[in-house]
């Protein structure tokens, strides 16, 4: 399954849609911009700060809230619909940033009137994507229990890792478009300042869709992940202990 991630996520639209791709100042472009995306995949990070039980208390409503949205019914938040043992030792979230540069070019317009058409010159956009997994304090690192949990989670950011590289990928395919649609927008103007912070603004606008997006399609593949034959395995596995 998760070798087809990546070409699942592209199946899904991405959330910016052009609106325009004209304007005056179009036919003054006499340059190739340079566009870049880059993905910088941090290591998982690991937080030890919540016993077991609370961790099982904290994610109890989410767990009821997945379970009604994909029809499940397996576990209840106190794990007696299937086992004594169970219990919530682990979760994982993904967490985005976006960094954006950008340098600008402005060409005269109209010189007596001081009118310029302001364009994108280069645009780097650095996505941060890292998962921050918490797994219970009191799980010691050479138990079945601990090793069970730390294999579950490690699945969530490989699945997630996938995602990730798949919106990268089609950012950086609709870049060029995105920053038509942005220029053709613009019109000659006297005021270059706040022109390109409004142009960079809605560059941060359509890339925060793109972040968007991302999270949504992580939530999608964790229901993959989190199936009850997952959790049956998990909570049978380690009955010695």
């Amino acid at each position: 399954m998760l070798t087809t991630l990546a070409a699942m996520a592209l199946l899904h639209s991405p959330s910016y849609i052009p609106v325009n791709g004209g304007g005056p100042c179009n036919a003054l472009q006499q340059f190739q911009p340079r566009f870049e995306v880059e993905l910088v995949v941090k290591p998982v990070e690991y937080l030890r700060n919540q016993t077991v039980h609370g961790l099982h208390r904290k994610m109890a409503d989410k767990l009821k809230e997945w379970q009604d949205g994909n029809n499940q019914n397996t576990f209840t938040a106190d794990g007696v619909a299937y086992t004594r043992n169970w219990l919530v030792s682990g979760s994982s979230r993904a967490t985005t940033m976006a960094d954006i540069n950008v340098n600008f070019i402005s060409t005269p317009y109209n010189v007596p009137a001081r009118e310029y058409c302001p364009f994108f010159k280069d645009v780097k956009i650095t996505l941060t994507y890292q998962t921050q997994t918490t797994i219970g304090e009191d799980l010691r690192k050479d138990e079945c229990r601990y090793e069970l949990v730390h294999e579950h989670e490690l699945k969530h950011n490989e699945a997630n890792v996938k995602v990730a590289q798949s919106v990268a990928e089609m950012l950086e395919a609709d870049l060029p478009r995105i920053i038509k649609d942005i220029q053709g927008e613009a019109a000659y103007i006297k005021l270059l300042d706040p022109q390109m912070a409004k142009m960079r603004s809605e560059l941060k606008e359509a890339v925060g869709m793109y972040q968007e997006q991302l999270l949504e399609l992580v939530e999608e593949y964790d229901a993959l992940i989190d199936t009850p034959e997952e959790f049956r395995r998990i909570a049978n596995s380690c009955s010695e202990e």
